[in-house]
């Protein structure tokens, strides 16, 4: 089994809290804002892929910024159908 690292930071423009398995990286950011005269705390996460070229010796990375915690029942759902149908094809 892979292992998680979770990292809790603070401060303006980083995130919350990362947690990375392999070259996968999920980041909780956190901001405040105004809505209907009450200060609210919104939640966003962004997803990131890292790997190294062999021929280049620099990181490359594909990132998916502002997912909602709402969407997150949609991914799982996407994922559990490309599973199944990986395990049907093989």
């Amino acid at each position: 089994m892979e292992q998680t690292q979770q990292t809790t930071v603070t401060g303006n423009n980083k995130p919350a809290k990362s947690y990375r398995i392999g070259r996968w990286q999920i980041s909780q950011w956190k901001n405040t804002k105004m809505i209907e005269g009450q200060q609210r705390e919104l939640v966003s996460y962004s997803l990131r892929r890292s790997w190294k070229a062999k021929d280049k010796d620099a990181w490359n990375e594909d990132s998916i910024k502002n997912i909602n915690t709402n969407e997150f029942g949609q991914i799982m759902a996407l994922i559990d159908k490309i599973m199944a149908q990986e395990i049907k094809e093989s």
